[in-house]
């Protein structure tokens, strides 16, 4: 096997399943399931996958199977990105909750060190 079977897929996603051929329902399936999976793809291919599915959304000609699953994938990368924000969110909300739980304890116990 020669080159990364990634970086192939990367160069052939802006053409599809023949130069110069509209995606057909089955490229838009994969294309989708690879994004919706997180398969392991380059920058330059998932780029290149999401512009393939805006352009079959915005394609007035395309079949209505492939507009219905390009637009669900697309809808489905805005999920998975406001997910990963708001996992973010929480994540940092937690960790300063900690911090100002840990400066409280420690003005409470130098309280509790002084004599009355």
């Amino acid at each position: 096997m020669q080159g990364d079977p990634t970086d192939d897929a990367a160069g052939n996603l802006e053409r599809g399943s023949g130069s110069g051929c509209a995606p057909n329902t089955r490229d838009v399936r994969l294309l989708a399931l690879a994004l919706e999976e997180r398969w392991p793809v380059s920058a330059e291919a998932k780029s290149a996958a999401v512009r393939r599915l805006e352009a079959v959304v915005s394609d007035p000609d395309a079949k209505p199977r492939a507009f219905d699953r390009a637009i669900k994938a697309l809808a489905s990368l805005s999920r998975v990105n406001l997910a990963a924000i708001d996992t973010g969110m929480r994540a940092k909300a937690q960790e300063e909750l900690e911090e100002r739980v840990a400066e409280i304890e420690a003005k409470i116990h130098q309280q509790g060190d002084r004599p009355s």
